[in-house]
């Protein structure tokens, strides 16, 4: 097959790689989706203290994300219908995610030697880190959440932003789409089917955040 072949539709592509992926990270939305189409605008805002995003925030940081996270699928569906190298190597930018212990001005030169040494670390691994707050992470300014969105607005942009993603990958794809990568200092080198799975644990690790901040005084999602 040429560059330019194209891999089957959607109908077969549940099967692969990135359709198994895409079946997870749906099945995580659908449940977010629920969560937010229960809150009232007052526990959409609700924060337990200054530093604690609301829950409003965790999901509209979701819909951010969800953004990034396309962005990047387009790229690597744009290198699948090239003749040229199959990955793609990202430096660390402002807007990324970095933690919390190395400053932002140092990153640059961490680049090298976390894109070296997350060669070594497995994806599930990465994906644990991402999915539990083992250790945390200043989130990318691009990012950053919006408080004060209705539940309503929330809930379309939620919706939306799974949709988009998922009309992305439905169509015919170049016959290089599952073996494209991005190398990337901070998650390592991921397929599409691996940046779906870190979409996947990343929402996990906000529904968490979230079921905090319900069980916390002065928030029930059962209240009126």
């Amino acid at each position: 097959m040429t560059a330019t072949e194209m891999t089957p539709g959607a109908a077969t592509r549940a099967h692969t790689g990135i359709g198994r992926a895409l079946a997870a990270w749906e099945q995580v939305r659908n449940r977010t989706l629920e969560v937010a189409a229960a809150l009232t605008p007052e526990q959409a805002d609700f924060r337990p203290d200054s530093k604690s995003w609301s829950v409003g925030q965790n999901l509209d940081h979701l819909v951010k994300i969800d953004g990034i996270y396309r962005q990047h699928i387009r790229q690597l569906i744009d290198t699948a219908r090239n003749s040229g190298p199959l990955t793609i190597v990202m430096g660390w930018g402002e807007g990324d995610p970095r933690p919390p212990f190395v400053p932002a001005a140092a990153m640059p030169m961490m680049t090298l030697p976390l894109t070296l040494m997350n060669m070594f670390v497995p994806n599930t691994v990465r994906e644990i880190f991402l999915r539990y707050p083992l250790m945390p992470a200043v989130s990318p300014k691009r990012a950053e959440p919006e408080n004060g969105r209705s539940p309503n607005d929330l809930v379309s942009s939620l919706r939306a932003s799974f949709e988009e993603t998922k009309v992305l990958i439905a169509g015919p794809l170049p016959a290089k789409t599952e073996r494209v990568a991005l190398v990337h200092p901070i998650f390592g080198r991921n397929t599409i089917a691996d940046i779906l799975a870190l979409m996947t644990a990343h929402e996990l690790r906000h529904s968490v955040q979230m079921e905090r901040i319900a069980r916390s005084g002065g928030f029930s999602l059962s209240n009126p």
